[in-house]
């Protein structure tokens, strides 16, 4: 770079041996190898903008040659004149300026640069140029770009996740206020509900009561509501509810409780359990009082009825059978005997009829096993079978009574009810096995000989699969019993399970429909030496 300024000779001093010019002459040198070295894209612009002295990275950043460029309008590689014009006057008002602007090189590459402009000034404060330094900010603004469409994906993704977040809220919001409705609603439920319940938390404490359970004890819901068990004890109304419920180990199931002033409820005990976890219990009392005392009153008016007809039943039955004795009948025609019997007969169903309603109220009123002895249930059950061997010959069936070589077998029992058990399975058995059928009647011990159980099998019409559960329901008869035989009562099962289950015992059984029924009976075999020692 050639010293270009006239003020540099002007102020030059008189130096005879010239050492002060050869210095200049260096650091001239020095300036312009430091020109040509530096890196940065610069170049020198005369005050009308015309470009002086660039250095090579100007030329090679521009794609112009030294010839080319020298005396260019400087601004005519970016915007213009008007560019020009306003850079100009900025550089006048503050002597240097950045900015950032579009460079346009020879191959018409438009390229984003920053613009560094630095005036100068002579000592009397005229304008005499400046410099432009340009640098490439290509990949910065490619770099600005991405960011700014990161910025803007993020920012996008921020939303996204905002609006779900919201949505999200605002489900959660509708949920909780649904859970709350819901939550409102089974409180009115369980509040309102005709039953009384009581619900126990996980530590087995009073955590919710009704209002038809406050009124069942006749206490209030503050009084109860967080004690445990043993603090419910307290309350005489709440005691045996308490009882049964431990005596139970929470698995009460339709259990008859009697509570003070003679009410009586029905009491089930829901277990509240999420997977394994218990947490809790819901105890339901239903109130039976008025069902107990229509009961006991149709009880009372059966009994009655079934004792007043009994009576006139019985006359005439002797009535009958005098006219049908020789003597007392001689007179009377082949037909009027035909009639007689028949009537007779008919007679007898009424009395047994009679007898069954009888037994019925017996066993609801707990009177009915008046005489438990000790007995050889096997010879019964052999002696039962063949008082009705006649009537299976009749019906040309087979009847087989099997038992086992131990014996005899002794068990405590009301004799006269479990004959009655085991007439009506066999009358059963009898009456709806066809003709040339097979009724098979078993005696085991089971359990190392601490229970004994009876089996009754026959191959007759069986029992159909919907009715099988209302078996051993009072009055209950299958629709394919009713077609075979109308004249049965419906109290035969009715009575033996009751009579099975007061002497300890259980009775079930299968059956498949056209394929017979298979009847079980289950009695304990209590020794004798137990029941003696008792009575001390």
């Amino acid at each position: 770079m050639r010293n270009t300024d006239p003020r540099i000779s002007k102020r030059l001093p008189e130096d005879p041996k010239g050492t002060f010019q050869e210095d200049v002459f260096v650091l001239e040198e020095y300036i312009q190898d430091l020109w040509r070295f530096f890196p940065l894209p610069i170049c020198y612009v005369n005050p009308v903008h015309r470009i002086l002295e660039v250095n090579e990275a100007f030329l090679e950043f521009t794609g112009y040659t030294n010839n080319e460029i020298i005396g260019t309008y400087a601004f005519q590689l970016w915007k213009g004149a008007k560019e020009g014009s306003a850079l100009e006057e900025e550089l006048l008002k503050r002597d240097h300026f950045e900015r950032e602007i579009i460079l346009t090189t020879k191959e018409a590459s438009r390229i984003p640069i920053r613009l560094y402009a630095q005036l100068r000034r002579d000592s009397a404060g005229e304008v005499i140029g400046y410099f432009l330094a340009l640098v490439d900010i290509t990949r910065e603004k490619e770099f600005s770009g991405q960011l700014e469409e990161k910025v803007q994906e993020r920012t996008k993704q921020l939303e996204d996740m905002r609006s779900a977040l919201l949505n999200m809220l605002e489900d959660t919001e509708e949920a909780r206020k649904r859970a709350e409705g819901d939550r409102n609603r089974t409180r009115a439920i369980i509040t309102n509900f005709p039953d009384g319940l009581l619900v126990l938390d996980a530590s087995q404490h009073a955590e919710l009561v009704n209002q038809a359970a406050e009124r069942m004890f006749d206490v209030k819901a503050r009084d109860i509501l967080g004690k445990s068990l043993d603090q419910l004890k307290l309350f005489s109304t709440i005691l045996p509810l308490v009882e049964l419920y431990e005596a139970s180990e929470g698995g009460v199931s339709h259990k008859e409780l009697e509570m003070a002033g003679g009410k009586v409820v029905v009491v089930s005990a829901l277990p509240l359990q999420f997977g394994e976890e218990f947490r809790g219990a819901i105890l339901a009392l239903h109130d039976i009082t008025r069902e107990k005392e229509v009961e006991r009153i149709k009880t009372e008016f059966v009994s009655l009825a079934a004792h007043q007809l009994r009576t006139p039943l019985s006359a005439i039955k002797w009535t009958i059978s005098m006219l049908l004795d020789e003597g007392g009948g001689k007179n009377l025609t082949e037909q009027q005997r035909d009639y007689l019997r028949k009537t007779y007969r008919s007679n007898e169903r009424m009395i047994l009829l009679i007898n069954d309603l009888l037994d019925v109220t017996r066993l609801e009123e707990g009177k009915y096993l008046y005489k438990p002895e000790f007995g050889q249930i096997d010879a019964l059950l052999k002696n039962v079978v063949e008082s009705h061997q006649g009537e299976a010959k009749r019906r040309e069936a087979k009847l087989k009574l099997e038992l086992p070589s131990k014996g005899p077998i002794r068990i405590l029992m009301d004799a006269e009810k479990i004959r009655l058990v085991f007439q009506n399975l066999l009358e059963n058995a009898l009456s709806y096995t066809f003709k040339g059928g097979t009724i098979t009647v078993s005696l085991y011990l089971r359990g190392g000989d601490e229970e004994v159980e009876v089996v009754v099998q026959d191959t007759g019409m069986g029992i159909p699969q919907g009715q099988q559960r209302r078996v051993f329901e009072k009055f209950f008869r299958a629709t394919n019993a009713k077609k075979v035989d109308t004249e049965g009562s419906g109290l035969g099962l009715y009575l033996a399970k009751n009579i099975v289950e007061a002497h300890g015992g259980t009775i079930w059984f299968e059956s498949q429909e056209g394929q017979g029924a298979t009847f079980h009976v289950v009695l304990p075999v209590k020794k004798e030496i137990e029941e003696f020692l008792k009575t001390f």
